[in-house]
């Protein structure tokens, strides 16, 4: 079931970032810029999200600023850390659109995913509504911002 799990997490968001990279056509950046841009949001930007809201909770009680003003930002901010890294091929305005919204992928991947464990045990109508809803709404929010943030 986890693989069944990662592949409706991961394919959409994975196809979506090889469309946004293909909407360019010419100077289009490469594959492994993209790969590790897509690998930081799935992995080091929810781990150092999560690390820094865990300490932001712990300071604040009210969980709605938490969750509508500190979360976002503290998210935002970890996504595109990796734009610094690479910041050589950022040759153009919109690759800082392709790049951001390919991290904001990732990060929805592994969101999606997360949801999707918690949410396993539930009937296979409610996993597919969940996965449904978060891979359009959510998927579209993580890679909007973050490519305005890029």
């Amino acid at each position: 079931m986890i693989v069944i799990l990662i592949a409706v997490a991961f394919i959409p968001m994975i196809i979506a970032c090889i469309w946004i990279r293909n909407i360019e056509k010419y100077n289009r950046e490469f594959w492994r810029y993209i790969f590790l841009t897509f690998a930081w949001g799935a992995s080091i930007a929810i781990v150092m999200s999560l690390f820094l809201e865990k300490k932001v909770m712990s300071n604040y009680t009210n969980f709605l600023i938490i969750m509508v003003i500190i979360g976002p930002i503290i998210e935002e901010f970890s996504k595109v850390i990796p734009l610094f890294f690479i910041r050589k091929q950022l040759t153009e305005v919109e690759d800082g659109f392709i790049f951001g919204a390919v991290a904001g992928l990732g990060f929805a991947a592994t969101e999606n995913l997360i949801y999707g464990i918690r949410f396993m045990d539930y009937r296979i109508v409610i996993l597919i509504s969940l996965f449904y809803l978060r891979t359009v709404g959510t998927a579209l929010l993580h890679a909007s911002a973050t490519s305005l943030s890029g």
